[in-house]
């Protein structure tokens, strides 16, 4: 970041920015302050040119044309300021329909940077999300955008998670409680069929003769939720069903598994077509 004041800090000046460049800077994000004819001369003197996605406009992107300008968005230390989901995806669609670069930040979960120490989400509904949620969330509201963690670090299984979902699209549900007639899913990614549904996510290939050991449902067939039909159900027994909204108790599934409560929320964020892979 660097703004007027950035460069009277450095005792060089707007004439001198060339030397951030043999300090090893080479992206800066403008914050306030600058003309756009000032901007350009950043870009002149080779620097790539970020701007703040959270407060950029149409004017000031089509003014800056000639520099391409990326997006970064703002994180935000004090709680209840973070920005909204709605507002995100306008302020993105400003830079993906110009054909820019986007970057969104989720906040970390190993160690919390000043001055709050309370995260530092871009979205307030992230907040207290873990970071593999957060990061399939934004992935899943804009593709488009880069997604950076804004402190710390984050779990080693999150990573990974990440690091899957990123490479081959699979998206990772953590599963609690598994009857033993289920533990089939933990074998290989298992692809979710292209039918939409209001009610349930359905597995491919997982219809078979299997019945649960134990019938420990709930009080009713809860969001998140794993659910194997049964027999009375005909060529349909086995089939897994991941659960997309609470309905009451049905005689024809019983529930073998659930996503863990932390990951519940990724229940919405799977496509049709997609592969799902249990841990």
């Amino acid at each position: 970041d660097i703004s007027p004041h950035t460069l009277t800090m450095l005792g060089i000046g707007l004439d001198g920015i060339g030397l951030l460049r043999d300090w090893g800077v080479a992206i800066t994000r403008i914050d306030f302050g600058f003309a756009v004819p000032d901007i350009e001369r950043i870009a002149a003197a080779g620097f790539q040119i970020a701007v703040n996605a959270s407060t950029a406009d149409a004017a000031l992107l089509d003014s800056l044309s000639s520099v391409r300008p990326a997006g970064w968005h703002n994180y935000y230390p004090r709680p209840e300021t973070g920005i909204s989901a709605d507002f995100y995806l306008r302020q993105n669609n400003l830079f993906t329909a110009r054909g820019l670069d986007l970057y969104s930040f989720i906040p970390g979960e190993i160690s919390f940077r000043a001055p709050l120490h309370m995260g530092l989400p871009m979205l307030e509904e992230q907040r207290q999300a873990n970071s593999y949620l957060a990061y399939v969330r934004l992935k899943s509201l804009c593709p488009l955008t880069s997604v950076v963690c804004a402190e710390g670090a984050i779990l080693p299984e999150h990573a990974r998670w990440i690091e899957t979902f990123d490479r081959t699209g699979d998206l990772t549900l953590p599963l609690t409680g598994v009857d033993n007639a289920a533990k089939f899913l933990s074998e290989r990614p298992w692809r979710v069929r292209v039918e939409e549904t209001d009610y349930s996510w359905r597995l491919e290939e997982t219809r078979s003769n299997r019945l649960p050991d134990r019938f420990l449902n709930a009080a009713a067939r809860y969001l998140g939720s794993i659910q194997m039909d049964l027999p009375g159900v005909g060529r349909y027994q086995g089939e897994i069903n991941i659960m997309r909204r609470d309905l009451p108790l049905s005689c024809h599934q019983a529930r073998v598994a659930e996503i863990a409560r932390p990951y519940e929320p990724l229940v919405e964020c799977v496509r049709p077509g997609q592969n799902v892979i249990f841990e």
